[in-house]
């Protein structure tokens, strides 16, 4: 088996657990490879398996490229919620074992895709479209127009739009007052930050067509990311649309997947943390 490892280098202090994780997978006749931050176009071609060591940030920052190499990831938690890992830090041996024997299945998650000036996109969580610091100083909000497959679905005077999977509902639109979606839901969430209005409510629309954002207003400008990478600006008049990607990334899960017992075990955590 090929395996690379992809780590957080910041939260695997002087990579101390990737070093014990290498050790066992060599030491069961895996040839490993570690991967830095200066990733090519392709660093994961050729592996069987993607292990990334951090949290679900670490995962956003490279899954768009395990994706098109078609590999499928396992995460091993070092950060804080860790929705998208797998495995924490106190479990590597069990997980290492049920790994090189195969007990595992793999979840396919959708992501969103979008081109600009000739360059395409991906995102597993969500697409942002923020106003500017210079629109914050002056205390102006921005129109925004979404579209639905063409079609006009409002006007919303706001601070931003999100535009998400159902994997980052539980992300920046849960904070915005978005609803949960269960990752198994074939929709595309979009989410106002703080409108300036009574009626607009988040909707939940199918993935199955063209999602459209153009940014209106006087002298607007906004900035767009892709799970929080790959940056640009609108201005006043310019759009992006958006839609749900043909590359799906995969995930390495053990025993049976349950979306809502994970749910219920992170939002107790993050609550807990939040009242001690």
């Amino acid at each position: 088996m090929n395996v690379a490892i992809y780590a957080n280098e910041a939260k695997d202090k002087d990579l101390a657990l990737t070093s014990k994780l290498s050790a066992l997978l060599k030491q069961a006749g895996c040839a490993v490879s570690l991967c830095d931050k200066t990733l090519g176009e392709s660093p994961f071609e050729g592996a069987d398996i993607l292990i990334v060591v951090g949290g679900d940030g670490t995962i956003l920052g490279v899954c768009g490229m395990a994706a098109k190499a078609e590999v499928p990831i396992l995460g091993i938690n070092l950060g804080y919620l860790g929705f998208l890992t797998e495995v924490e830090d106190d479990d590597l041996e069990r997980a290492m074992g049920d790994l090189l024997g195969g007990n595992y299945n793999i979840e396919s998650r959708a992501m969103l895709e979008a081109e600009y000036e000739g360059q395409r996109y991906f995102s597993l969580n969500d697409i942002v479209f923020l106003r500017d610091s210079t629109f914050v100083a002056q205390k102006k909000l921005v129109e925004f127009e979404v579209y639905f497959d063409g079609a006009l679905i409002d006007m919303i005077d706001a601070d931003g739009v999100i535009v998400s999977t159902p994997t980052g509902s539980t992300a920046y639109s849960l904070s915005a007052g978005g609803p949960i979606l269960s990752p198994a839901i074939s929709a595309t969430l979009i989410t106002a930050i703080c409108p300036h209005t009574l009626h607009f409510r988040p909707l939940v629309l199918s993935d199955e067509e063209v999602i459209t954002v153009k940014v209106a207003g006087e002298s607007a400008r906004v900035c767009v990311s892709f799970d929080g990478y790959n940056k640009f600006c609108l201005c006043q008049g310019q759009s992006l649309s958006m839609s749900k990607s043909s590359l799906s990334p995969k995930f390495i899960r053990f025993g049976k997947s349950n979306f809502y017992h994970k749910l219920r075990n992170k939002l107790s955590k993050w609550s807990r943390a939040h009242h001690d």
